[in-house]
């Protein structure tokens, strides 16, 4: 007895997924910095990133903007520079977060700079120039977390640093270190700046992205096609 074939709509979601197409993946917002946006705190107006979050609000206080829009791009028209600026109390690194950490009091807290997340990147890439100042380094940090047991795991981290000066647009590919397998995370803590060391940043430090984005390994690209099954098998119209 001949197996079924599918009919050709279901062949083609098959191919697709074998392919490696992630329709679902997540991915982090306006990779290429493309769009910016007006935003109000205390009557005092600053300008951010859509889709990301800085210390820019912190202008409402009386600090310096630290983080800007740059027609310096290497894809598209905009980049986002990140500056270590001496403000009227303390100096400030240039950040970009996933999540707002500022209350209204303008404190900060780390522990909210995190947004759900389900997905296991292979990692993020982009492009970048650098000047960290003697002593500092740019970074870019990426955890991924789920909460399990009554406290949160670390699924795996991605990394970047540099304290080079990088004057030409260099790719960057950071890859994700999972520390543990086979666990999908609920969240994900993303944030670049200017200056390692939040609390002794070096004024003069400086940091321009564009095209940072998420990027997603197939494994089955790499396995023997033999190795590869479908489920059912014969196929009628579900896979």
């Amino acid at each position: 007895m001949k197996n079924k074939l599918p009919k050709p709509q279901s062949l083609m979601i098959v191919i697709s997924l074998l392919l490696g197409f992630k329709i679902s993946a997540q991915q982090l917002p306006n990779i290429g910095f493309e769009n910016w946006e007006s935003k109000t705190f205390n009557n005092i107006t600053f300008q951010q990133p859509q889709g990301w979050f800085t210390l820019n609000q912190l202008k409402a206080f009386g600090y310096e903007e630290t983080t800007f829009e740059s027609s310096e791009a290497k894809v598209g028209n905009k980049a986002v520079m990140l500056e270590t600026i001496v403000g009227p109390f303390n100096t400030l690194p240039g950040l970009l977060l996933i999540q707002n950490i500022l209350g209204q009091d303008g404190m900060p807290d780390l522990e909210k700079n995190k947004v759900p997340f389900q997905g296991l990147p292979g990692g993020f890439s982009f492009y970048y120039k650098s000047g960290p100042e003697v002593g500092d380094a740019n970074v870019i940090l990426m955890v991924l977390t789920k909460w399990k047991n009554g406290k949160r795991d670390t699924i795996g981290i991605a990394s970047f640093e540099t304290d080079s000066t990088v004057d030409n647009y260099t790719y960057a590919i950071v890859p994700v270190i999972y520390q543990i397998e086979n666990e999908l995370p609920d969240s994900m803590s993303f944030i670049a700046s200017s200056s390692k060391n939040g609390f002794s940043p070096v004024a003069g430090s400086w940091f321009l992205i564009d095209q940072l984005q998420l990027f997603y390994t197939d494994a089955l690209k790499e396995q023997n096609a033999s190795k590869l099954k479908i489920y059912p098998n014969p196929v009628n119209e579900m896979v």
